[in-house]
């Protein structure tokens, strides 16, 4: 066994390995703070793409529930004046983004929202017509919110992986 005289290199040693070791820790720390901010920045475009879209529905509801309204107004309470009145004012509604589909004795308002990252809003809306002896009550009772949701955007992988058939050779003995 050989004995060493002198302990002059061994403090070195140790304090190199205790700057690698930090080193990697800080190299650790920064990385996952790193792609936590990523995540956050991500999460704030998705919220803000999100609300933005849904601005948009909420605006198409305000106008419809002002022209169903004004339509109550102009109608003088009779159900034929008030389908009239409504047919007549949603004309103007209609646009690329808001679709109107009549039926007899309902209107099918379609708001199909996108914005610039390409996330897309659907507002599906039914205007029913009242019976024809039917006073006109309630105004929140006219206007039916059947779909109020974000869809989701379609994810394309990318061909990165390739998978290859082996041939395997199974020997009996």
């Amino acid at each position: 066994m050989i004995k060493f005289k002198t302990r002059t290199g061994s403090s070195s040693i140790l304090v190199i390995l205790l700057v690698v070791t930090m080193v990697v820790f800080g190299v650790l720390a920064m990385m996952s703070s790193y792609s936590g901010l990523k995540m956050a920045r991500k999460t704030a475009q998705w919220t803000q793409d999100y609300y933005e879209l849904e601005s948009k529905a909420e605006i198409m509801l305000y106008d419809i529930k002002n022209i169903v309204h004004k339509s109550i107004v102009a109608s003088n309470t009779t159900s034929q004046d008030y389908w009239t009145s409504l047919n007549r004012a949603l004309q103007e509604l209609d646009s690329s983004e808001v679709t109107l589909t009549y039926d007899a004795d309902k209107i099918i308002v379609k708001g199909d929202f996108v914005n610039s990252s390409g996330d897309r809003f659907l507002a599906l809306l039914t205007l029913e017509n009242l019976a024809s002896d039917t006073d006109i009550a309630i105004e929140e009772d006219l206007i039916e919110i059947n779909t109020w949701k974000l869809i989701p955007r379609e994810v394309e992988y990318e061909d990165a992986i390739e998978f290859k058939d082996l041939e395997v050779n199974i020997e009996n003995d």
